[in-house]
């Protein structure tokens, strides 16, 4: 069967269809559709009026000329029928009849895919939040997903990417349609190391309705739906509203009451989504599913001083590629004057990951939450004036933010969770995360596996 057949009818039956499904039980494919009668389509009882006047239409010479452009620029095309099509989008009522492609889609039905979505007008906390959790999961062994915008999903994307990982990318427009501009290098990369995905044909203007229909297909490819930064009218809303439909997880990094860019977040927690702290909130619930695809213990491991320093451009939302494109250069680190990095930092954690010892590189890889140090033993946690007490740690270096100094001057002596960490330091949950990853950037912290943090 011809390809011209599928664009014909998911041209004709419009994105988001819930035809789609029915239409093929009852004729079994789109060519068959095509050459169906006027009273045959009418009697299947599936179509509107307005799709029958539509089907009536068989002019194939925009379909042709949709697949010879494709041809031309490199897309792939995913039918329903291609054996490459996710089986997870044809549990939704709603399934694509197809999807524009470029790059390669890994095997999703036997992935840990999670969307990471928020508001375009992230803050800078957000941002640093949204690239280090994406960062901890990619490491693990998650595939992230989410659709290529400004703000939090740049910020997810390039937290994939700065640790070499996967990322696919799910867009409201067709694939040469370079919106937002500003993350034109961005997809690039997305390409080269995963795909881009759209239900829209090439030339497709993104058009504000589209989202909506495309933020369907996002909840549909994961398992779960990570939101940061949701404020009252934030598209993220309307994923997580699709992953609920669907039976999906939804996790939520919670933020300050009132605060605008948090409204929505705290709604959906409000609503019983899940409370999300740290990487190892989300990992925990697909652990025992998936024992050959995650490895908690890489999520906390060391980064190489490439990945930290793909890492810090990532937080600031600056466009740094992933580290084996990245050549090595002279002089000044590429971090060098960022807010909230250095190059000293950088080197420190470099020189510290070297002197781990053998025993350290080489504990039990944890594959099970049974066997996860969080369920063998509860972190010990002290207040931050005991902890000075006896290892008063030095003055922090110039360079962090408010949050970030707060919480390295009180950290605790031994090793601490995320909870203990935002009691000690007296910070919001939604604080935490960023000034972690901003601490190990300096080198003044290691993660532990368990979601557990030591000073250094």
């Amino acid at each position: 069967m011809t390809l011209e057949y599928w664009i014909w009818l998911q041209q004709t039956l419009g994105a988001g269809s819930n035809r789609l499904v029915g239409a093929l039980d009852k004729f079994g494919d789109p060519e068959a559709i095509y050459r169906a009668g006027a009273d045959e389509l009418r009697a299947a009882g599936i179509f509107t009026g307005t799709d029958l006047r539509r089907l009536s239409n068989h002019d194939l010479s925009e379909a042709s000329k949709i697949l010879e452009t494709c041809g031309q620029k490199g897309y792939d095309l995913l039918t329903a029928a291609d054996e490459r099509y996710p089986k997870r989008l044809l549990r939704i009522f709603n399934p694509p009849a197809l999807l524009y492609m470029k790059g390669e889609l890994p095997p999703i039905d036997d992935e840990v895919v999670v969307a990471v979505v928020g508001t375009r007008r992230a803050t800078l906390k957000g941002i640093e939040a949204a690239a280090s959790l994406a960062a901890r999961l990619a490491r693990a062994g998650v595939l992230i997903v989410s659709g290529g915008a400004e703000g939090i999903d740049g910020a997810a994307h390039r937290g994939a990417l700065a640790v070499d990982a996967r990322t696919v990318a799910v867009l409201g427009g067709g694939l040469d349609v370079c919106y937002p501009r500003v993350n034109e290098e961005l997809r690039k990369e997305i390409a080269g190391h995963g795909c881009l995905l759209s239900e829209y044909p090439p030339g497709a203007r993104p058009l504000p309705c589209n989202y909506p229909v495309r933020n369907r297909i996002m909840a549909a490819l994961s398992l779960g739906t990570v939101v940061i930064e949701a404020g009252e009218g934030s598209g993220a809303l309307l994923t997580a509203g699709h992953a609920l439909e669907q039976g999906k997880d939804i996790f939520v990094l919670p933020g300050e009451v009132g605060a605008p860019n948090y409204v929505g977040s705290n709604w959906l927690i409000q609503d019983g989504a899940k409370l999300l702290l740290s990487a190892m909130d989300v990992l925990e619930e697909y652990v025992d599913a998936y024992p050959h695809k995650l490895d908690l213990r890489t999520a906390f491991d060391p980064m190489p001083s490439a990945h930290l320093e793909a890492l810090a451009a990532a937080m600031q939302g600056r466009p740094a590629g992933p580290p084996r494109r990245r050549k090595p250069s002279a002089g000044k680190s590429r971090t060098a004057g960022a807010k909230g990095t250095n190059t000293s930092g950088i080197q420190r954690e470099v020189e510290r990951t070297e002197r781990v010892t053998s025993e350290e590189m080489k504990p039990e890889t944890h594959r099970a939450k049974a066997n996860h140090p969080e369920t063998q033993e509860p972190c010990k946690r002290k207040t931050a004036g005991l902890s000075q007490e006896k290892n008063s740690p030095n003055p922090p270096p110039e360079g962090l933010t408010d949050a970030a100094r707060r919480l390295y001057e009180s950290f605790p002596e031994e090793a601490s969770g995320v909870d203990g960490l935002s009691a000690a330091a007296g910070l919001p949950a939604g604080e935490i995360l960023p000034a972690l990853t901003e601490l190990e950037i300096f080198g003044l912290i290691k993660a532990l596996p368990g979601g557990r943090y030591q000073r250094l």
